[in-house]
Parts: structure tokens; sequence; C-alpha cells
């Protein structure tokens, strides 16, 4: 922060906030599933340090877009509350996301569906530690909950 004219003050910021475009890597929260298509809460972080998205988007992650291989149903990878990483392939229509091509790209904290509690990863299974659940997500290489 600077003065200006002894009563004003200018502050600056390292940090720019932009519009996101194809190519970004964002973080997001599962807000609905429907069979063709999640609804993504696009979270305003990036892994550039430098860089924040604008706050308040809401971006579609279609079935097809999901994983490289067949997919019938969003609701088989996943699920409302899931916190994914993805990339951004579009912003032309709306804001398209994918998480295919590569493993850095998938749900990387999920809960449990019936019980709400976090899933953890053991032995590649999500399991739910309270009511036993087991679970299929789409993983990213960076799922944050193991178990022991």
């Amino acid at each position: 922060m600077e003065a200006c004219d002894g009563r004003d003050a200018k502050v600056s910021s390292q940090k720019s906030v932009r519009n996101m475009k194809p190519g970004d890597e964002v973080y997001g929260i599962i807000t609905d599933v429907m069979d063709s298509k999640a609804l993504v809460a696009v979270v305003p972080i990036s892994d550039d340090k430098r860089i924040r998205f604008s706050p308040g988007d809401t971006a579609a992650l279609r079935v097809q877009d999901i994983a490289d291989r067949y997919v019938k149903f969003v609701k088989d990878e996943f699920r409302v509350g899931d916190l994914i990483r993805a990339r951004v392939v579009s912003t032309t229509n709306g804001i398209d996301l994918t998480t295919q091509g590569s493993s850095d790209y998938g749900v990387i904290k999920a809960f449990c569906s019936k019980c709400r509690n976090v899933l953890v990863l053991k032995e590649n299974k999500l399991m739910c530690r309270d009511c036993e659940r087991p679970e299929t997500r789409k993983l990213s290489k960076y799922y944050l909950v193991t178990g022991e």
C-alpha cells in the first residue's frame, strides 16, 4: 500500500483476476448431477499463485468429457459435493470442462452418498470409514484422503 496525497491509499496486488480460457486447470465442487452432465461451481483459485479466476462461475462437465473410456452415466463417476480438478475446454457457450487426458484430473475429495462423511482411498478403492460403504469415482492422482 502506498500513500497518494496524504489521505488516500493505493493498493496493488501481485495476483491478477481474469476470466477462464481453454487450457486453464481449475478446481470445482459438483453442485448437480444429471444423466448426461454435471454442473460444477468453479472455485476461483489456480495452481499458478499469481492468477485468480472470477468468483461465481458455473461450468458443465459432459458425460463424454469425463474419461478416456465409455461412461454411461455421470453419477457413476461424480456425486454432488465432490471436489474436482479439471481442465477448461471451451468458454464459447458457457464454460465446459474435461477430466480426460490426464490422471491429474478427477475427484480430489469425495463424500459418502449415504452418510456424507469423507471417503478414504485404501488400496485403490474408496470406502466410508463410518458406514463402510464402498463407492467409485473418476479419481485424480491427487486424491486428498488416504486410509491407514
